[in-house]
């Protein structure tokens, strides 16, 4: 079967990375999808590849295996990466460990920009392609427990930002899309991450109550049905938002003053239910 282009997706094995593979392989495009995990889900035009995106030498041998295939047919270019793997470090600023910090980076930032450098030649070579990154609305604000998360994703939109700029003229397009809570297992894996302090933290109380506040969410169909489109459309938004409540707080981040902004954040974040 003739593909459309090919496009790597990182975190291919679940929530928004395999719901929006699924979507590429049936919209025609061939997937290489990475992940540390293998997927449950085949198609002749998907294949899934192990590779932990933190281990740089496992990411060279993969993306030299992906070049070596797509030079075996000529006639297909590298349509987009999608930069979708990561994961949330839970946890007051005060408990985290600063390793558990590093490797948070490690996997949200450093890897990104790893994957990202590396496949840019090929986009230069070819004078088109587009890098998708996949931030979160908390890139623009931090909330309680959550600071580390959002420190990783701010720093992503910097580097996004940065990116767009430097790569126009060669034709690259850099696009993020920030979705807001999402119904996958991202955060179900998220609060296994305070396993090793929650019990002797002062702030325990609110960990059990940020597991229950967090468990719902946009469907990931929704954040990848986006994600699927923009590797179709030729002219596409610097930035997608996904989710109605998702834009209302960022208007209110944009129009509040920050002091009033962040006491709403603390207020609803920092409440304990009886």
């Amino acid at each position: 079967m003739q593909s459309l282009g090919k496009v790597i997706v990182t975190g291919a094995s679940r929530g928004i990375g395999l719901e929006t593979s699924k979507m590429l392989v049936e919209s025609g495009y061939q997937v290489y999808g990475l992940s540390r995990t293998q997927p449950v889900f085949s198609h002749e035009l998907f294949t899934p590849i192990i590779c932990d995106i933190t281990d740089a030498s496992a990411l060279d041998r993969t993306l030299g295996l992906i070049s070596e295939d797509m030079g075996a047919n000529d006639n297909t270019r590298l349509a987009s990466l999608i930069n979708n793997a990561g994961y949330a470090q839970v946890g007051s600023i005060e408990d985290v460990p600063v390793d558990l910090v590093r490797k948070q980076f490690e996997t949200n930032v450093f890897a990104l920009l790893d994957i990202t450098k590396k496949v840019i030649p090929i986009f230069k070579k070819q004078g088109e392609g587009k890098v998708i990154n996949v931030g979160s609305v908390v890139g623009h604000f931090a909330g309680p427990l959550g600071g580390v998360y959002s420190a990783s994703k701010h720093a992503l939109e910097a580097l996004n930002a940065a990116m767009r700029m430097e790569l126009h003229r060669y034709g690259i397009k850099v696009i993020v899309v920030n979705p807001g809570l999402t119904d996958t297992d991202f955060h179900a894996t998220a609060f296994t991450t305070i396993d090793g302090f929650k019990d002797a933290s002062d702030y325990g109380r609110w960990y059990k109550q940020y597991a229950r506040r967090h468990m719902q969410g946009i469907p990931a169909a929704a954040v990848a049905r986006i994600i699927s489109n923009i590797v179709s459309n030729p002219n596409p938004k610097p930035r997608y938002i996904v989710g109605g409540r998702e834009r209302l707080v960022l208007l209110m981040r944009k129009l509040l003053p920050e002091g009033m902004f962040y006491s709403q954040v603390e207020g609803r974040a920092m409440k304990i239910d009886n």
